[in-house]
């Protein structure tokens, strides 16, 4: 039986998201048999993707963790609006600018964007100036920002509105 915890999330790579309740610092993992596997002690987290989850540590620290809780990737910038890798970038936020790093935290696309989404099927819908439009993954336009929003590409499709 999995205890009682205050939120459970749902499974992500194997491992959920808990809080304890009455804790400053109370979010962890469990694993599918109720077993915490990465003690709750963060004060923030977010769901595994690509082997990585983002957490902030106590001291204020923001990064990656692995499967085993080690903190394998510091971060000197903010994160976009989601925190997590897709196709092995993620969004990034250097001086209320957006653009994406790596898994080693380098800068992949220079921030230059109002608002980025993240990777799908190759592409990315991006914001800049208020149009929407997708770039690759060397940051090269694919298609041109004239879009009001725009989703993620699936099955070789994505929705935009005009």
């Amino acid at each position: 039986m999995i205890p009682p915890y205050l939120c459970c999330y749902s499974f992500s790579e194997g491992l959920a998201i808990v809080w304890l309740e009455g804790e400053e610092f109370n979010e962890g993992y469990i694993d599918t048999t109720g077993a915490e596997v990465i003690p709750t002690h963060f004060a923030d987290t977010a769901a595994f993707s690509e082997g990585y989850a983002y957490v902030e540590t106590k001291e204020g620290k923001r990064g990656f963790i692995d499967k085993t809780g080690q903190m394998v990737l510091e971060l000197a910038f903010r994160l976009s609006s989601y925190s997590y890798f897709s196709e092995g970038l993620i969004g990034v936020e250097i001086d209320h600018k957006y653009g994406y790093a790596d898994k080693t935290g380098s800068l992949i696309i220079e921030p230059r964007f109002d608002k980025v989404q993240r990777f799908s099927e190759g592409l990315a819908a991006v914001t800049i100036d208020g149009k929407c439009g997708y770039i690759d993954k060397s940051g090269e336009w694919v298609i041109k920002p004239k879009f009001s929003e725009a989703g993620l590409f699936s099955e070789g499709l994505a929705p935009v509105i005009i």
